[in-house]
């Protein structure tokens, strides 16, 4: 399990990356706002994502593997099995030679340098740490694009609006959109994604069947 508010907020304070007056401060303000507490250093500017995560890294002796700044690349991740790396919040980062290099959430488990050297054995292995949205959206990698998707949910017929519309939506709120277009060209039904402000074509639906899609939006 990764760490919660208290002790990420006591790591801060130990690692004088913030004050007790400023946990102070932001504690009153969460009592108001009925927040966490992290959410409130961070709104608040206390503190960024980037140095809870640096501050958590040096508080148990370990690198800091920053996903924002060197994101791993699907062909290292997918070499961790998807069903170990879901269960165990694992990210292969690096494989350099005979050493692996594993991104955790929970720096706290004593078990990690033999989970890790079951799937890679006789190699090296050095453990670092990542926060949890980024292990999160890095686990991601496992999953097929959402165009081949549409075409299994297609293929298998019966109720496939439901089906489209959940994945279209599950997939929206994974990549953190903040819109979805369906644009109709042709015989086809484009889906796209506003991403950091950009649209990115996602996948792509027969006309045929965005028809029921739309029917099933207006209900």
């Amino acid at each position: 399990m990764a760490l919660n508010d208290q002790q990420i907020v006591d790591i801060l304070v130990e690692g004088s990356y913030i004050t007790e007056a400023d946990r102070s401060s932001a504690s009153k303000t969460t009592k108001k706002l009925g927040q966490g507490i992290i959410d409130t250093l961070l709104d608040e500017g206390f503190v960024t994502n980037d140095l809870i995560g640096q501050a958590i890294a040096e508080h148990f002796g370990l690198p800091f593997l920053n996903f924002a700044v060197k994101p791993p690349s699907k062909e290292v991740v997918v070499l961790i099995p998807e069903d170990v790396a879901k269960k165990e919040h694992l990210i292969a980062v690096a494989v350099k030679g005979q050493t692996v290099t594993v991104a955790t959430d929970d720096p706290t488990r004593k078990d990690l340098d033999t989970t890790v050297a079951a799937v890679f054995p006789g190699k090296k292995v050095k453990i670092g740490y990542a926060l949890p949205e980024a292990i999160t959206d890095a686990l991601r990698m496992y999953q097929r694009a959402l165009a081949a998707r549409f075409t299994d949910i297609l293929k298998r017929g019966g109720s496939t609006a439901p089906q489209i519309i959940e994945e279209i939506i599950k997939d929206a709120i994974g990549f953190r959109a903040s819109d979805i277009h369906l644009e109709p060209q042709g015989q086809e039904v484009v889906v796209r994604f506003r991403i950091d402000g950009v649209l990115q074509e996602v996948g792509r639906i027969p006309k045929i069947a965005f028809e029921t899609i739309l029917n099933r939006l207006k209900v």
